[in-house]
């Protein structure tokens, strides 16, 4: 059983105050506009190529292109593994 519902509270997902909410709908809100916007980004630096040279002239070389992503997917798993090999030593422990 919830520690909220024994203790007679309800839960944000029971339908809890509004209030309590707003921050993680913030945070939410924060997150998509700023996934819209890497990919908006990223987008146009792809197809920069096609645009007029004042355009082309505002991005980095092409092969950050490439570099970037790549480099964020090596460090997300590398994350990952770190977190779960961490987590696994200490419940071993």
């Amino acid at each position: 059983m919830c520690a909220s519902a024994r203790n007679g509270r309800k839960s944000v997902a029971d339908g809890g105050k509004a209030s309590d909410r707003l921050p993680a709908v913030v945070l939410g809100l924060l997150c998509i506009a700023f996934s819209a916007a890497v990919f908006l980004a990223f987008t146009t630096w792809l197809l920069a190529p096609v645009l007029p040279p004042y355009v082309q002239a505002l991005f980095p070389l092409r092969m950050w292109l490439y570099i970037l992503p790549a480099a964020g997917v090596v460090g997300v798993v590398a994350g990952v593994t770190a977190f779960v090999g961490i987590q696994k030593r200490t419940a071993a422990s």
